[in-house]
């Protein structure tokens, strides 16, 4: 199974480590930390980077909130 993860760089030593241990392809799309103390921003930069993932030539069997 291919995904894509969508996730905070506050995570990224943790799924680093999980997608390493994954038996399935992980692929991660890094936002920076603190959107979520910006909702309507978080909401808007979570939406773009969905589009840019489902834009780009690979395809994803799952898109992953992290």
């Amino acid at each position: 199974m291919r995904l894509k993860v969508i996730a905070c760089k506050v995570l990224l030593r943790e799924l680093y480590y999980l997608a390493y241990k994954s038996s399935n392809i992980v692929d991660i799309y890094w936002l920076k930390q603190a959107l979520h103390n910006e909702p309507e921003k978080l909401k808007k930069t979570l939406q773009r980077a969905i589009q840019e993932i489902e834009a780009e030539d690979e395809r994803y069997d799952a898109i992953c909130l992290g």
